[in-house]
């Protein structure tokens, strides 16, 4: 249906109860007495329940061109949804005096490898930007540490102690059950091949040297990072959530030194204490396998002490203390970087385990070159 005044102009597309108009002229105060009453029929003559209004071809427009929509007696009547497209960007503010939605538009189609192409970039940009905004923290975290060295009342040391009794005491249990359920297995596992060869008492060696050097203080941290890791980014995260965090900023406080460090320093300590019960009863749970063999406790000590020096128990010591470091960093990063939502504390918690269990790889793939060039 068309006006025949070459000023202004109106289509109407019906699609079921749906009506998409196209407008062209001048839809002002000074024309659109000429289509009112067209309109006014093709409300009453069709019921419709929304109405999409091109306005992709309009020469001008005013609240009087969107008003024989709007305002029209049919679509109050019958509470008619109205949208707008194509609103050229001058005449967009009539948008909010109607309170009237954009159209949504539909989304290019893309092939599937354009598509998996885009979500492989856009996953590489979340990464690299995650990776930014760690590094940033990490400075923050030694610019934040050497201050303290300097100024020891700064760290909370009521809450060091906390974490110390939740993280490390607390976790002493399950380290001692599996580390012992780890040395029952190792033993067991190495028996089948060793005793092909007639060198079973060669498994004391193998366990030892394994779980004071690479087995002991990773395990160690995988446990911390899975028990007291996701506890900080939970305790941290629902912190974000219900914006304490916030109030701490507004108060001048920095989140990281009130609540981040003496977690970090406490995973820092703790790590290494756990793993030093970790391969103590490791060595306990083969010491029980060998005995059922027939070496004693005593042919026990001495091939273990023979064959494990102080620099492999150090060298384990000396890795659990940096995997404590980044298990208890990643996890109050974690925290402090949790999004708004529901699922949110969920989502930082898995991304700290996650993340955690990725670096202490990393790291321990980076201890195992040291040391091999420098032979230790």
């Amino acid at each position: 249906m068309k006006n025949d005044d070459k000023n202004i102009d109106v289509s109407f597309a019906l699609d079921g109860s749906s009506v998409k108009c196209a407008l062209t002229g001048d839809w002002t105060i000074k024309s659109v007495a000429a289509v009112e009453s067209k309109i006014d029929d093709f409300f009453s003559d069709n019921k419709v329940s929304s109405i999409s209004i091109d306005c992709s071809q309009i020469d001008s427009l005013d609240e009087s061109g969107l008003a024989v929509f709007v305002g029209n007696r049919f679509v109050d009547e019958n509470a008619v949804d109205v949208r707008l497209t194509g609103v050229p960007e001058k005449y967009k503010w009539l948008k909010a005096i109607y309170e009237l939605d954009d159209e949504p538009e539909e989304p290019e189609k893309v092939s599937g490898f354009n598509s998996a192409m885009t979500v492989f970039g856009e996953k590489i940009m979340l990464v690299l930007d995650d990776t930014r905004r760690q590094t940033a923290y990490f400075g923050e975290i030694f610019s934040i540490s050497s201050k303290a060295l300097f100024n020891p009342k700064s760290v909370r040391w009521k809450d060091f102690l906390k974490v110390i009794e939740k993280a490390g005491y607390d976790a002493l249990p399950i380290i001692i059950i599996i580390g012992f359920l780890f040395g029952l297995i190792l033993a067991f596992q190495s028996a089948m091949p060793m005793k092909q060869f007639g060198a079973e008492i060669y498994i004391i060696n193998l366990v030892s040297l394994t779980l004071f050097r690479e087995l002991g203080p990773l395990l160690t941290a995988i446990i911390f990072a899975a028990r007291s890791g996701a506890a900080f980014t939970a305790e941290i995260g629902t912190m974000k959530i219900n914006e304490e965090i916030d109030a701490l900023e507004s108060m001048g406080l920095q989140p990281t030194l009130f609540l981040a460090l003496p977690k970090i320093l406490a995973g820092t300590i703790l790590v290494p204490f756990l793993t030093l019960f970790m391969n103590v009863f490791g060595l306990i749970g083969t010491a029980l396998v060998m005995s059922g063999m027939g070496y004693g406790l005593q042919v026990f000590m001495i091939q273990a002490a023979k064959y494990t020096k102080m620099s492999d128990f150090m060298w384990g010591e000396t890795k659990a203390v940096f995997f404590g470091f980044i298990v208890a960093s990643i996890g109050c990063y974690r925290g402090l970087n949790t999004k708004e939502g529901p699922g949110a504390v969920g989502d930082s918690t898995t991304a700290s385990v996650v993340t955690s269990i990725i670096m202490l790889i990393v790291a321990d793939g980076l201890f195992a070159v040291v040391a091999y060039f420098l032979g230790i």
